[in-house]
């Protein structure tokens, strides 16, 4: 079996209306598998907030937001690390508006 440091893969800016659900995902092929970690504008994201929260699955993991406020727009950073090293990526978190 080879082993691989983690490659982060298939990461987007996500659009999202207020009062809204989004889900932020980064994805991470590994061996062994990748253990993940948040940040939003170079600090974690606070996980006791109600609208928040992080799923962590064997090679993802996921930001979901329910009732999207105007606090969540912003830059987010996902790390996925294993013993062979470290991948981050990020991606924007940003308001769209109805006509």
């Amino acid at each position: 079996m080879c082993a691989d440091p983690p490659m982060i893969t298939d990461v987007k800016n996500m659009p999202a209306h207020v009062g809204k659900t989004v889900i932020l995902r980064c994805e991470a092929m590994a061996v062994p598998a990748a253990s993940f970690e948040w940040f939003r504008d170079d600090h974690r994201p606070v996980e006791s907030d109600n609208n928040l929260r992080v799923k962590h699955e064997k090679t993802r993991s996921l930001l979901l937001f329910s009732n999207v406020t105007e606090k969540h727009f912003g830059n987010y950073t996902c790390f996925a690390s294993n013993r062979l090293g470290t991948s981050n990526a990020s991606m924007l978190l940003f308001s769209t508006y109805s006509l």
